[in-house]
């Protein structure tokens, strides 16, 4: 097939289409014909063989773009019910995407765990290719030098657009209720152990040279005696795979512990990974949470260490301990996108 491929570059294109045409349409009889039937299996061993897949642009533009008619990026997600991860090596080094006249794509592999069956890349998605609702063409059986050079995939792109693709708004409160910002737009929630109090659990005003609405509260529980208070909200309306987590930021005021949390909760079971901030200010600050600060695992409260909950978080959640007024404003998730919570 290779020597097919290369041989007549001024027809390359054209039979590509239609060797593509052809595994395009393999693929959506087997899904119409179900998860087990034989022509699933046969579109697998098909895909295998010619180790590539074309994907159509418009399937994977995101569902918001701020940028409409520009250059944007699109997150390709691959887990063990859309890709083989025995075809590639263990690292995503042997993965390239390409147009389908060959020239190469900027992507960058994100994650790639073979083990795990659980792959992220980010696409360069040009306004040429946007406009002509074309295809790519995903390999995996590629040598190393055959990639794109994965810089190119942000150039150009604004700031304010990178934020818009590569983080999340958890809530800004700004709409003054407890109604998160998320696509699933699920409520924020308050639990007290036993023996400690929560109160005020509000939206107002911002003061002390902050600006805007922001979630307030009153609590008092008593570290010593392992008391405690939290909030949470759910980030989706079931546990979501985080393992591209940038980082957690978010301003606060108060004063206490606190525990910043990432959390799977199932049938009334609670694990989670936090880092743990102490704060004492009436001063607004902003806190940053990246993977590498989360506590080790510990037989406490359920912190279970962040390899264990990555791939399947439910909620994000706040515990503190101490007392008195407590602020909590612009939480924002980076590293993963609206899409991801969808």
């Amino acid at each position: 097939m290779h020597g097919v491929l290369s041989a007549g570059s001024e027809n390359r294109g054209e039979i590509l289409k239609a060797i593509f045409s052809i595994g395009f349409c393999i693929g959506l009889l087997s899904l119409v014909a179900g998860c087990g039937d034989t022509q699933a299996g046969t579109s697998t061993q098909t895909e295998n063989h010619l180790g590539m897949r074309t994907i159509r642009i418009d399937s994977i533009l995101p569902a918001e773009n701020p940028c409409p008619m520009g250059a944007t990026v699109s997150t390709l997600r691959f887990d063990s019910a859309n890709f083989d991860f025995s075809q590639a090596d263990s690292s995503g080094r042997s993965l390239a995407i390409e147009r389908l006249d060959g020239a190469p794509v900027p992507f960058q592999v994100v994650f790639w765990d073979r083990h795990s069956a659980l792959g992220r890349l980010k696409v360069r998605i040009d306004s040429t290719l946007r406009a002509s609702h074309s295809s790519l063409v995903l390999r995996w059986t590629q040598p190393l030098a055959s990639r794109s050079d994965s810089v190119g995939v942000w150039q150009g792109i604004s700031p304010a657009q990178t934020l818009f693709l590569n983080s999340v708004l958890v809530d800004d409160f700004e709409d003054g209720d407890l109604r998160n910002a998320l696509p699933d737009s699920s409520m924020w929630t308050d639990t007290a152990s036993a023996n400690a109090s929560f109160s005020n659990f509000d939206v107002r005003p911002a003061a002390g040279g902050h600006s805007g609405k922001v979630l307030h509260f009153t609590y008092s529980a008593d570290s010593a005696t392992n008391q405690y208070v939290l909030i949470k909200t759910p980030l989706a309306s079931s546990s979501r795979c985080l393992r591209s987590l940038d980082s957690i930021v978010l301003w606060m005021r108060g004063s206490g512990k606190l525990y910043v949390a990432l959390e799977k909760s199932f049938g009334g079971v609670s694990k989670k990974a936090w880092a743990v901030h102490r704060v004492d200010s009436s001063q607004w600050n902003r806190i940053r949470v990246r993977p590498q600060d989360f506590a080790a695992a510990e037989n406490k409260y359920g912190n279970v260490g962040w390899s264990s909950v990555r791939d399947s978080i439910t909620h994000i959640t706040f515990l503190m301990a101490g007392s008195g007024d407590f602020l909590l404003d612009d939480i924002r998730v980076f590293g993963i996108d609206r899409d991801d919570l969808r």
